[in-house]
């Protein structure tokens, strides 16, 4: 297969380097605040505000999705990989914003682009917090275009309304939900998380690049953070 008529199946360079988040909307998740289109990550992202101010919980909005899309199941679990990301990312029903009183709807999306996805691809949730209810509870899970859509009549790559119903897949698109789905797959399995709060930020400031280090991938000291920002 030469990925001409179907890119997802097989990725090339160019499918795989082409691919980007363009934009990732959260309303009612802990304290964070967006626009009503949400935050565009652009080529380079760099998050700044003080303690508290929800930086970390919009990078757990990340992990969450690599998580419930590249997780391992647990032995003799009956919990799902997507319940284990729902918790240890976003806090289960503490996704909600402290200063709203359940029961109340939390919304997530993630949309991606690529070169041979003219209309995009976006990821979406809508999870209610209920009164006195200690869960979560899936009102929508989609999986659409971004663009050249309606609520109403789609089209739908994967539609799912409620915990009571049954998921909708569409037989009638050029595109199958399961090449979509790895579309996203490849590419949120390249990211990669680190957590700088016990390094030496001083002498990181005011390192410089050495030749010899990894030139793309933090190290776990974040040593060659200078050259991986070099090489960005």
């Amino acid at each position: 297969m030469t990925g001409k008529t179907n890119p997802c199946i097989h990725f090339q360079d160019k499918t795989i380097m082409a691919a980007r988040l363009t934009r990732v909307t959260l309303n009612h998740f802990k304290n964070i605040v967006l626009d009503a289109d949400g935050f565009s990550p652009g080529d380079l992202a760099i998050l700044i505000g003080p303690n508290g101010c929800g930086k970390s919980n919009l990078v757990a909005v990340l992990q969450f999705l690599k998580k419930s899309m590249l997780g391992i199941p647990e032995e003799d679990s009956k919990r799902t990989v997507w319940d284990n990301a729902l918790d240890d990312f976003l806090g289960g029903p503490g996704l909600l914003d402290a200063a709203l009183t359940p029961p109340q709807t939390v919304r997530i999306a993630f949309d991606f682009e690529d070169d041979d996805w003219p209309d995009g691809i976006r990821f979406e949730w809508a999870l209610e917090v209920r009164k006195n209810l200690r869960r979560v509870f899936v009102q929508r899970e989609w999986l659409r275009p971004v663009r050249n859509f309606s609520e109403t009549d789609g089209p739908f790559y994967y539609r799912f309304d409620g915990e009571e119903s049954d998921p909708e897949l569409p037989s009638d698109l050029d595109v199958i939900p399961r090449q979509a789905t790895r579309f996203v797959y490849h590419f949120v399995f390249k990211w990669y998380f680190y957590n700088a709060n016990h390094m030496d930020l001083e002498k990181i400031r005011s390192s410089e690049p050495k030749v010899g280090l990894p030139a793309t991938v933090l190290s776990v000291s974040g040593e060659n953070l200078p050259t991986v920002f070099d090489n960005l």
